[in-house]
């Protein structure tokens, strides 16, 4: 909570902040005149990716029109002035296609790369825009969204953060933090989310995840200043993705400037990032590009902002992202890719004797994370026109070091706990894709997972006895494989039927997975799309080498020989296109999740469905059951006549069976969410050149799950004792959040500076995130545990 003085220093720190901005603007704004960018990009055939020659652009807004066209490399390159564009794209033998929201400013080139489809019969024009079908995965059949870099700037409270960003979408829900961007989609645990990044899989890649197997953390280190674009599914994805049980976010990094070396700073409250970008060498075909960022929370604490006392090392990281493209006509394509990053945060006991003599204060925690990802990725078209490969060699190393203690009153340091887990993972990829004709095209990969862990793990059992969870040198792999096909009779209709199949060499498993896509495109701009398949996914490492707790005294390996979980999908949606910027989609869904890992014992009612991360002490078998059904409904008014709306809906049940063969809700059970995002831009300038634009969000859910205490038993035990027929019955209190964001940019010939203010629970509500239950002289005591308030990040970006 804000104390009075600290409030009135956080008051006159935005107020100062906000001045010196407010200068930068009118200085800048004085000086404004017509500003041109270059606009450029590749066009490709979705299916081959074969360039495609004499194609169309036409680049239009409410004032002006401009037109290019491709070459017999499929390359394009237009200059236009800045403002947002709407582009239309038309080629004899191909579909049309409109691309809606460019953003084109000054400091920075528009780089696109455009698919399009191969046209069979006459048909009506494809929309492509956020919150429609990815149209750069081809197989896709339902349940995707495809995400644009520049359309961080309109998530209020996304802090470019691709978590955050679609935690905004039907189906998901926020974490039950506001320090946190874990995500639960349609119910599922976050666990079930799978990561690949240039089509490799890769560890979870957020800082400060806090716990084995999480699939959050405290913020991305992977910034969208970086990424391209992304595809995020939440069902029923295509056969290429394995290991997933919920969802996957499938990112990928943008490529450098081919042509002009171009450079971008950006300062906040809470860090710095630097970027590079441009040409190698003499050739107009190669680039590299090079992000960093550090970022550290101590303003905000100081200033009161953010309420962290019990941090004496504030929270800190540092991260990096890296590629490298060579453009090779006969060779093929080669790129090298890298990223990562590290945090720390922490605390250390009080420096005051008299406190540790009485002690107060005496705690003391250090929580350090990594991730590195290495790559090389090479593509080659093959000389028919109609095939590629694509080949990835990687290696990924994730780790997390945890120690926690006191120092006792001999001012002596304890340790009570410590986690030590590295798992560094060589990883190979590939994939044929080939475009027969333009009814059929199929793709096959395979994949190989080379996984080696360092596990150690250790608890204070008594004054003079650690307890050893895990202690471990061990090395296992798993391989998959899957093929898709995709059959198109005509442009009213796309089946998908393929399969994907996984081997695990740590307990010798091999699972068959088949699925099946659907897209039928309907008169009056309309579709329907389904899919449905089989899923499954692997505990982590760690869990197969948990030493469980036997009798008073014992440990041994008791879960090496779980199984995956696995799940069946069915989705099932409709779409309805009133005109070219506003849609609405229904879709409906069924997951049956099976061969969960539940307790040995029948008087049980865990479920791994209702963890986010660590490692449960306990026995556990496959003989677990859960069901998540649910509707969605959309309403998305794309970025056309400087504002948008985008509304969701989601009403959804998420039941699990367990050991003691009841069925009761998830933790994550909130049966219902509301997410509203929209935003308003206003032209500026004396050329209406500069934008300022307007953010809002709010997020409304349902409170997750609680299990209340059985006070007779409590009262007659004198100490809590927790209701077990009524496991996860209650919910916290209703979860409502309030994001806003402000942006200005300044374009000048060479240049261009951003300023944004951004401020996560803007109404300063303190959602409840947890509720204690404590026995205190014959009464059981409930006590709320509040979520952090508001929480502003103002930055200021120059690229040149």
């Amino acid at each position: 909570m804000f104390t009075s003085k600290l409030y009135r220093q956080g008051r006159l720190y935005l107020q100062s902040l906000c001045l010196f901005y407010f200068v930068v603007i009118v200085t800048h704004t004085l000086h404004a005149q017509i500003y041109l960018q270059n606009v450029k990009g590749i066009l490709r055939d979705q299916e081959s990716r074969q360039p495609i020659e004499g194609v169309t652009l036409t680049f239009t807004n409410q004032k002006n029109q401009f037109t290019a066209f491709s070459d017999a490399e499929g390359n394009f390159k237009i200059k236009i002035p800045s403002g947002r564009w709407e582009l239309l794209v038309s080629c004899l033998g191909y579909a049309p296609k409109t691309v809606q929201n460019i953003q084109v400013g000054t400091g920075k080139e528009v780089m696109l790369e455009l698919f399009l489809d191969a046209k069979i019969y006459e048909t009506q024009e494809v929309q492509v825009s956020a919150g429609s079908r990815s149209w750069l995965t081809p197989y896709s059949g339902s349940s995707v969204k495809t995400l644009q870099s520049q359309d961080a700037s309109r998530f209020a409270g996304g802090y470019y953060d691709p978590l955050r960003m679609v935690a905004n979408f039907a189906g998901v829900t926020s974490g039950n933090s506001d320090e946190s961007n874990e995500i639960v989609v349609r119910g599922n645990s976050p666990r079930g989310l799978l990561w690949r990044l240039e089509g490799l899989e890769i560890p979870n890649p957020n800082h400060l995840s806090s716990g084995v197997g999480n699939n959050g953390g405290a913020y991305s280190m992977i910034s969208t200043n970086v990424l391209a674009d992304f595809d995020f599914y939440t069902g029923a994805f295509p056969a290429e993705f394995g290991n997933a049980l919920s969802g996957v976010m499938d990112l990928r990094l943008r490529k450098g400037n081919t042509g002009k070396h171009e450079f971008g700073l950006q300062l906040s409250v809470v860090g710095a990032e630097a970027a590079a970008e441009g040409p190698i060498g003499k050739s107009t075909d190669n680039s590299f590009l090079f992000n960093i960022r550090y970022a550290n929370f101590d303003i905000l604490k100081r200033y009161g902002i953010i309420s962290i006392q019990d941090l004496s090392i504030i929270p800190s990281s540092v991260d990096w992202a890296f590629k490298m493209n060579f453009h090779g006509k006969k060779m093929g394509d080669l790129e090298f890719f890298s990223i990562g990053g590290k945090s720390k945060t922490g605390n250390d006991a009080s420096q005051n004797k008299t406190d540790i003599r009485d002690g107060i204060n005496n705690d003391e925690f250090l929580e350090e994370d990594g991730l590195s990802v290495f790559g090389i990725k090479h593509l080659k078209n093959f000389n028919d026109g109609k095939t590629y490969i694509r080949t990835i060699v990687g290696l990924t190393r994730s780790s997390e070091n945890w120690h926690e203690g006191i120092v006792d009153t001999n001012f002596v340091h304890v340790l009570n706990k410590q986690d030590w887990f590295v798992s560094p993972v060589l990883r190979a990829t590939m994939m044929l894709n080939r475009k027969v004709n333009a009814k059929n095209s199929y793709r096959f990969g395979l994949e190989y997972h080379r996984t080696f862990a360092d596990m150690f793990s250790i608890r204070r059992k008594s004054a003079q006895v650690m307890d050893t969870l895990v202690d471990q040198r061990s090395q296992t792999y798993y391989t998959q494989a899957y093929f898709q096909w995709k059959y198109k009779p005509g442009d009213y209709f796309e089946l998908i039927p393929s399969l994907h199949s996984t081997y695990t060499g740590i307990n010798k498993e091999l699972t068959f997975e088949p699925r099946l896509g659907m897209n039928i495109n309907l008169p009056g701009n309309q579709s329907l799309n389904f899919g449905a398949g089989l899923y499954s996914k692997l505990e982590p490492i760690p869990i197969y080498f948990f030493r469980v707790k036997t009798g008073n005294t014992g440990r041994r390996i008791m879960n090496g020989d779980l199984e995956t979980t696995k799940a069946f999908h069915l989705v099932a949606g409709y779409r309805k296109s009133f005109s070219n910027d506003l849609k609405v989609s229904f879709e409906g869904y069924y997951q049956h999740l099976y061969d969960v890992p539940v307790s040995e014992y029948s008087n049980n009612t865990f479920s791994m469905v209702n963890i986010s991360d660590g490692l449960p002490d306990i026995d556990l078998n496959n003989n677990g059951i859960s069901d998540n059904t649910g509707i969605e409904l959309t309403m998305d008014k794309s970025f056309t006549h400087n504002y948008y709306v985008l509304a969701t809906i989601s009403l959804f049940d998420s039941k699990y069976r367990a050991s003691n063969t009841y069925w009761y809700s998830t933790y994550y059970n909130s049966n219902f969410v509301f997410n509203f995002l929209c935003g308003k831009e206003f032209k500026v300038g004396k050329y209406k050149q500069n934008i300022l634009g307007f953010n809002l969000r709010n997020i409304a859910r349902g409170g997750y799950r609680f299990t209340p205490p059985d006070k007779a038993q409590s009262l007659k035990k004198k100490y809590v004792v927790y209701d077990v027929q009524q496991v996860f019955s209650k919910h916290l209190p209703f979860f409502d959040r309030m994001d806003a964001g402000v942006n200005y940019r300044i374009n000048r010939k060479n240049s261009a500076f951003n300023f944004s203010l951004d401020i996560q629970n803007v109404l300063n509500r303190h959602n409840v995130y947890k509720r204690n239950f404590s026995y205190a002289k014959g009464v059981v005591v409930e006590t709320d545990k509040r979520l952090i308030g508001l929480v502003p990040i103002a930055g200021l970006r120059f690229d040149f």
